[in-house]
């Protein structure tokens, strides 16, 4: 499954003193990402072609 993440928010818990954050987002299915091929079609991987 191919996801696109849309309206991502961290919020700090400030009230901790450390460093934790709540994470809210949208998430949207974009592609099974079942084969190799779709993957790249995406942009998530990169094929460069070297001639060997």
């Amino acid at each position: 499954m191919i996801v696109m993440l849309d309206g991502i928010t961290l919020t700090p818990k400030t009230q901790l003193g450390r460093r934790l954050y709540d994470f809210s987002a949208t998430m949207y299915e974009i592609g099974d990402g079942k084969d190799f091929n779709s993957i790249v079609s995406f942009g998530l991987f990169d094929m460069k072609n070297d001639g060997g």
